[in-house]
This record gives C-alpha cells, structure tokens and sequence, in this order.
C-alpha cells in the first residue's frame, strides 16, 4: 500500500486526473473523494488549462452521474468489457 505522502505527491505532479468508479458508492467514500477534491483545489489554483479531470463510469445506468466536482468536467460511460481498450484510447489521446 501506498503512503499518503506518495499518493499527494503524484497529485501535485499530475497534469491529468483518470477517475475510474466501478461503483457510484465508491466516488463517494471519504478517501476517494479527499482525494479528486483536493486534485480540484490545485487545479483551481493552478488554472484549469493546465490540469484537467476525467471520469470513467463503467456500466453505470444511463441517467447516472458522478457527484460534484466531478460531474462539473468530462465524464465517459462505457460497458465494463470495453473499459481497458476505452481507458487506453484515453490515455493516448492525452499524449
């Protein structure tokens, strides 16, 4: 398991945060959402052309979305059996 200091110092460094729910209860848990939030504060104080949030919400019924902030930038759903090649063309196209 990953400490808390190498899990904050990778959101500091990252240009792009990959949200992946494989439930909508898990985007919701105290530690998840700690986490795409304080990735948020940063972006907010870093300007929003220079990070940017993605999620994936596998499965999840049509009228689904996840909660804020996440729900505020872009997020794709798609069927669990396609979701490492959906993932992978993200990925790529982030360069």
């Amino acid at each position: 398991m990953r400490s808390a200091g190498t899990i904050f110092a990778a959101l500091e460094e990252a240009r792009n945060l990959i949200v992946v729910g494989s439930r909508i209860d898990h985007l919701h848990k105290n530690w998840v959402n700690y986490e795409y939030t304080s990735y948020f504060h940063k972006m907010m104080r870093d300007g929003r052309d220079k990070r940017r949030i993605f999620t994936i919400l596998p499965d999840f019924p049509h009228d689904s979305k996840p909660p804020a902030p996440l729900s505020d930038f872009q997020y794709f759903k798609c069927p669990r059996h396609s979701l490492a090649s959906d993932l992978q063309r993200l990925l790529e196209s982030l360069g």
